[in-house]
């Protein structure tokens, strides 16, 4: 059965990555558009869509922007670490550093909507980057506790930043 539901284009350039699939979905989309109705091209079962959609499943983080959210709480003024009393200083939602490259400093300040794009281009960054990391074989857990565990490591601080175990293999 295919999947012919209506879709918009916000919904679909939210996941944009600049990949060469995705240009070649765009091309595809120009001269659907140009050949037929808007209803009858923006769907799922047309040809430029399964060819957008080739990368994966398009995954949607709201709820891990949430869970985020919650834990960090955000900061509009850059704080200390709490370890070391000083650097790296801390904004938003655990920034340490812009966009830019820069590091955070001490005095600096952002607005809400400064820390929500932060956020999310932190978790872009983190997210393309394990996307584009060598695949890794995984055993569950209770099967292996060497193969079955993982440690994130922000390669720019070599701070940990998450760990797990693998429960279900699929």
């Amino acid at each position: 059965m295919a999947n012919d539901a209506p879709i918009t284009l916000q919904q679909l350039f939210k996941y944009y990555k600049g990949q060469p699939h995705q240009a070649a979905a765009i091309q595809q989309l120009e001269a659907d558009l140009a050949a037929n109705a808007y209803d009858a091209v923006m769907r799922r079962d047309r040809d430029w869509f399964q060819t957008w959609s080739q990368d994966g499943k398009q995954t949607d983080l709201a709820a891990a922007i949430a869970l985020i959210k919650e834990f960090e709480g955000c900061h509009l003024s850059a704080y200390p670490d709490p370890l070391s009393g000083g650097e790296p200083w801390t904004i938003g939602y655990g920034t340490t550093r812009y966009s830019s490259g820069t590091p955070v400093q001490r005095g600096d300040k952002i607005n809400v909507i400064e820390a929500d794009m932060l956020l999310r281009l932190e978790i872009d960054r983190i997210t393309d980057k394990l996307r584009t990391t060598v695949p890794l074989l995984a055993d569950e857990y209770r099967r292996n506790r060497t193969t079955g565990g993982f440690i994130l490591v922000d390669e720019s601080t070599n701070r940990t930043v998450g760990a797990g175990m693998i429960i279900e293999a699929q």
